[in-house]
């Protein structure tokens, strides 16, 4: 059939531009309040559908509900008439070139089920689990007739969202996991509010921002990712990143490795300081678990201190007083340990002893050894530097908040600040004992 002549208003900003004429497979439009990426999306599947006669394209939310009450609607309002019509029966848009725009959520499978599409939409998505995302992924796979001259579908993943925490799934893989993306083609396209003012009713942003916080602005905004921090921040006050954050020098000769570990399953935490031999501290190193038991995550700590430090550097271990309480099936978290050959010290018996750490970390924080802050955090460091830069906060009783998150690399590093003992003698005497009992019980697994 002739080509299909489109009448539409929609002028796309530069940003839009780069967005319409990317050939990436995964491309992320996230944005803040009014930034114009539904608009953008929206526009891209028109496209899609015109340009590729017989192309079948999903768009979803995480409920047909949800998806009803907004996406169909934005969808509906902004497709041209000549393009085709939609059925309201099959929640499916035909258009006059057999191009087929279905709207679907997951809570109705049936619709789902042995469909291949070339294009699938996630609008909200980060109401999607990662889970979600790579069964549809799978789904992304329409391919013309054998004996069709015309060129192959364009396959593409757009998400579309606001911007999410960076424990996010969304953040974890298209921005710290990007190169698992990229040799498919991954966009990911930030837009602040301030991108689409042209199309925004005067004062907008004024009236937007009425009542929010500094953090809420950067993320519904200007479109940052990031925690939406509600509490007074434990460290601010002491943490000042121009005087705080450095990168050490490695010297195993002068140094020795303070290890903290906090033990759990959704996020196990260790936190790795450097301490030199006038007692200052550098928080040179983190390593956060992601759902996964203390036997996978021990061995990994212990292969990425070897690779980072080698095997000279003296360690010294500090863990939760819990961690020595025995588990259902009759082991602790130190016991695990103890057979890599880690052996923690932590004040057994002690319970009220959050707040005394925090007030030590305070302290090391506040305190200058020879011009130079006792405890200072490298700038790679990003989880433990955004934590104490204002992440990690008080609840409403005053309490450390029970974030899921922040909180277990504090805690982590909070045991070494409470039981590290300034006393080098003491510290030899730890190490003497550890040592006497590696002989004795032995590694084998890592051989040390």
């Amino acid at each position: 059939m002739s080509e299909i002549i489109l009448k539409s208003s929609y002028e796309p900003s530069p940003k839009g531009v780069d967005f319409h004429s990317s050939h990436a497979k995964f491309k992320v439009l996230v944005g803040g309040l009014g930034s114009g990426k539904s608009r953008m999306a929206v526009e891209e599947v028109i496209q899609l559908m015109a340009e590729h006669p017989g192309i079948e394209i999903f768009v979803m939310r995480k409920t047909m509900p949800a998806l009803r009450d907004s996406t169909l609607n934005e969808f509906l309002k902004q497709i041209p008439e000549e393009l085709g019509t939609y059925n309201k029966r099959t929640d499916t848009f035909h258009s006059v070139n057999n191009s087929k725009l279905m709207f679907r959520g997951l809570d109705e499978p049936t619709k789902i089920k042995s469909t291949n599409v070339a294009v699938i939409l996630l609008d909200e998505a980060d109401e999607f689990t990662f889970d979600d995302f790579q069964t549809l992924k799978g789904r992304i796979r329409q391919m013309r007739e054998k004996t069709d001259p015309r060129p192959p579908f364009p396959l593409h993943m757009i998400l579309v969202l606001n911007p999410v925490d960076e424990d996010h799934w969304i953040y974890k893989q298209f921005v710290e996991n990007k190169r698992e993306y990229e040799p498919e083609g991954l966009m990911v396209l930030k837009l602040s509010t301030y991108d689409n003012l042209t199309n925004l009713p005067a004062n907008y942003i004024e009236q937007a921002t009425a009542g929010m916080t500094p953090d809420e602005k950067k993320r519904y905004i200007d479109g940052n990712w990031g925690t939406i921090v509600k509490g007074k921040p434990v460290y601010t006050d002491v943490f000042i990143p121009d005087l705080h954050l450095r990168r050490w020098d490695f010297s195993p000769k002068f140094m020795t490795l303070l290890r903290g570990w906090d033990f759990g399953f959704n996020h196990p935490a260790v936190s790795f300081r450097l301490k030199d031999q006038m007692g200052r501290k550098n928080i040179d190193f983190e390593m956060m678990g992601d759902r996964e038991s203390l036997d996978v995550f021990a061995p990994k700590i212990l292969a990425a201190t070897e690779a980072r430090y080698g095997k000279g550097i003296k360690v010294f271990d500090f863990c939760d007083p819990r961690g020595f309480d025995k588990s259902d099936k009759g082991q602790s978290s130190v016991d695990i340990l103890n057979t890599l050959g880690v052996y923690p010290v932590g004040e057994r018996g002690v319970r009220a002893y959050v707040e005394p750490g925090i007030q030590v970390v305070r302290k090391e924080l506040s305190t200058l050894i020879s011009g130079q802050p006792e405890l200072s955090i490298n700038p790679e460091c990003k989880t433990i530097r955004a934590a104490y830069a204002g992440r990690y906060v008080r609840d409403e009783s005053g309490e450390p908040k029970k974030d899921g998150f922040y909180e277990h690399i504090c805690d982590a590093d909070r045991y070494i600040a409470y039981n590290d003992k300034t006393n080098s003698a003491v510290l030899d005497a730890i190490l003497a004992r550890t040592q006497k009992v590696k002989s004795r019980v032995g590694n084998r697994y890592t051989g040390y």
